[in-house]
Protein backbone atom coordinates (compact mmCIF):
# COMPACT_ATOMS: atom_id res chain seq x y z
CA UNK A 1 0.00 0.00 0.00
CA UNK A 2 1.27 3.44 -0.95
CA UNK A 3 1.43 6.17 1.61
CA UNK A 4 0.65 9.71 0.64
CA UNK A 5 2.92 12.53 1.42
CA UNK A 6 1.34 14.65 4.13
CA UNK A 7 3.14 17.78 2.99
CA UNK A 8 1.14 17.89 -0.28
CA UNK A 9 -2.19 18.07 1.63
CA UNK A 10 -1.15 20.56 4.23
CA UNK A 11 -3.69 23.49 4.39
CA UNK A 12 -6.21 22.05 1.91
CA UNK A 13 -8.89 21.76 4.63
CA UNK A 14 -8.31 25.40 5.50
CA UNK A 15 -8.76 26.49 1.87
CA UNK A 16 -11.99 24.48 1.52
CA UNK A 17 -13.33 25.90 4.81
CA UNK A 18 -12.48 29.46 3.71
CA UNK A 19 -14.24 28.94 0.35
CA UNK A 20 -17.37 27.67 2.12
CA UNK A 21 -17.23 30.62 4.54
CA UNK A 22 -16.91 33.15 1.68
CA UNK A 23 -19.83 31.52 -0.16
CA UNK A 24 -22.06 31.63 2.91
CA UNK A 25 -21.08 35.28 3.54
CA UNK A 26 -21.95 36.30 -0.03
CA UNK A 27 -25.31 34.52 0.23
CA UNK A 28 -26.06 36.25 3.55
CA UNK A 29 -25.16 39.69 2.17
CA UNK A 30 -27.34 39.26 -0.92
CA UNK A 31 -30.19 38.04 1.27
CA UNK A 32 -29.85 41.12 3.49
CA UNK A 33 -29.80 43.40 0.46
CA UNK A 34 -32.94 41.77 -0.91
CA UNK A 35 -34.66 42.09 2.47
CA UNK A 36 -33.86 45.81 2.64
CA UNK A 37 -35.35 46.37 -0.82
CA UNK A 38 -38.50 44.47 0.18
CA UNK A 39 -38.72 46.53 3.39
CA UNK A 40 -38.55 49.78 1.41
CA UNK A 41 -41.25 48.50 -0.96
CA UNK A 42 -43.50 47.58 1.95
CA UNK A 43 -42.96 51.02 3.51
CA UNK A 44 -43.93 52.71 0.23
CA UNK A 45 -47.05 50.59 -0.07
CA UNK A 46 -48.04 51.35 3.51
CA UNK A 47 -47.55 55.10 2.95
CA UNK A 48 -49.69 54.96 -0.21
CA UNK A 49 -52.46 53.10 1.62
CA UNK A 50 -52.29 55.57 4.53
CA UNK A 51 -52.53 58.52 2.13
CA UNK A 52 -55.50 56.91 0.38
CA UNK A 53 -57.30 56.41 3.71
CA UNK A 54 -56.62 60.01 4.78
CA UNK A 55 -57.91 61.37 1.44
CA UNK A 56 -61.04 59.19 1.59
CA UNK A 57 -61.63 60.33 5.18
CA UNK A 58 -61.28 63.98 4.16
CA UNK A 59 -63.88 63.50 1.42
CA UNK A 60 -66.24 61.66 3.78
CA UNK A 61 -65.86 64.36 6.43
CA UNK A 62 -66.53 67.09 3.86
CA UNK A 63 -69.64 65.34 2.52
CA UNK A 64 -70.94 64.67 6.05
CA UNK A 65 -71.72 68.36 6.50
CA UNK A 66 -74.40 69.56 4.02
CA UNK A 67 -73.26 73.17 4.59
CA UNK A 68 -70.07 72.30 2.70
CA UNK A 69 -72.03 71.65 -0.49
CA UNK A 70 -73.01 74.95 -2.12
CA UNK A 71 -76.30 75.09 -4.04
CA UNK A 72 -75.70 78.63 -5.32
CA UNK A 73 -72.72 80.58 -6.53
CA UNK A 74 -70.26 80.34 -9.36
CA UNK A 75 -69.78 77.06 -11.16
CA UNK A 76 -66.40 75.29 -11.04
CA UNK A 77 -65.19 77.61 -8.29
CA UNK A 78 -63.53 75.37 -5.65
CA UNK A 79 -64.09 76.34 -2.05
CA UNK A 80 -61.57 75.10 0.50
CA UNK A 81 -62.78 73.74 3.82
CA UNK A 82 -60.85 73.49 7.04
CA UNK A 83 -60.71 69.91 8.23
CA UNK A 84 -61.21 69.11 11.90
CA UNK A 85 -57.73 69.04 13.47
CA UNK A 86 -58.78 66.40 16.00
CA UNK A 87 -59.43 64.04 13.08
CA UNK A 88 -56.78 65.34 10.67
CA UNK A 89 -53.72 66.61 12.56
CA UNK A 90 -51.40 68.84 10.53
CA UNK A 91 -48.72 66.16 9.90
CA UNK A 92 -51.26 64.35 7.71
CA UNK A 93 -51.19 67.27 5.26
CA UNK A 94 -54.83 66.82 4.19
CA UNK A 95 -56.98 69.45 2.51
CA UNK A 96 -60.36 69.35 0.79
CA UNK A 97 -62.18 71.54 -1.73
CA UNK A 98 -65.72 71.41 -3.09
CA UNK A 99 -66.92 72.89 -6.38
CA UNK A 100 -70.42 72.90 -7.85
CA UNK A 101 -69.89 71.67 -11.39
CA UNK A 102 -73.34 71.84 -12.99
CA UNK A 103 -76.40 74.04 -12.74
CA UNK A 104 -79.67 72.78 -11.34
CA UNK A 105 -80.55 69.51 -13.02
CA UNK A 106 -83.54 67.26 -12.86
CA UNK A 107 -82.88 64.57 -10.29
CA UNK A 108 -82.35 61.00 -11.42
CA UNK A 109 -85.69 59.36 -12.17
CA UNK A 110 -87.02 56.08 -10.94
CA UNK A 111 -89.31 53.95 -13.11
CA UNK A 112 -92.22 54.47 -10.75
CA UNK A 113 -94.15 57.73 -10.54
CA UNK A 114 -92.69 59.97 -7.86
CA UNK A 115 -92.40 63.55 -6.71
CA UNK A 116 -88.94 64.09 -8.25
CA UNK A 117 -90.26 67.07 -10.26
CA UNK A 118 -90.36 69.06 -7.03
CA UNK A 119 -86.59 68.80 -6.52
CA UNK A 120 -83.37 69.67 -8.31
CA UNK A 121 -80.03 67.91 -8.40
CA UNK A 122 -76.84 69.78 -7.57
CA UNK A 123 -73.66 68.15 -8.88
CA UNK A 124 -70.47 68.68 -6.87
CA UNK A 125 -66.88 67.62 -7.22
CA UNK A 126 -65.01 67.04 -3.97
CA UNK A 127 -61.21 66.97 -4.18
CA UNK A 128 -58.98 65.84 -1.33
CA UNK A 129 -55.23 66.36 -1.38
CA UNK A 130 -52.75 64.66 0.94
CA UNK A 131 -49.20 65.98 0.82
CA UNK A 132 -46.73 64.24 3.12
CA UNK A 133 -43.82 64.55 0.72
CA UNK A 134 -41.72 66.49 3.24
CA UNK A 135 -41.59 63.27 5.30
CA UNK A 136 -40.91 61.18 2.18
CA UNK A 137 -44.37 59.63 2.48
CA UNK A 138 -45.64 60.86 -0.89
CA UNK A 139 -48.69 62.78 -2.00
CA UNK A 140 -52.06 61.73 -3.29
CA UNK A 141 -55.08 63.43 -4.83
CA UNK A 142 -58.57 61.95 -4.87
CA UNK A 143 -61.65 63.30 -6.66
CA UNK A 144 -65.20 62.18 -6.03
CA UNK A 145 -68.42 63.31 -7.67
CA UNK A 146 -71.51 63.88 -5.56
CA UNK A 147 -75.14 64.63 -6.36
CA UNK A 148 -77.17 66.48 -3.75
CA UNK A 149 -80.97 66.54 -4.07
CA UNK A 150 -82.37 69.86 -2.86
CA UNK A 151 -85.19 72.34 -3.34
CA UNK A 152 -86.29 72.98 -6.91
CA UNK A 153 -84.39 75.75 -8.68
CA UNK A 154 -86.46 78.68 -9.88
Amino acid sequence: MKTRDRTSQRGSALVVALLILVTVTVLALSSMSSSLVELRMAHGTQATNDNFQVAAGAIDLTLANPNNLPMTGALNHPQAFALDTSVFPSPLGASATVARTQECLAPPRARLPNSADQYSAFVHEVVAQVDRNQNSLGRLGMTQGHILIGPRCP
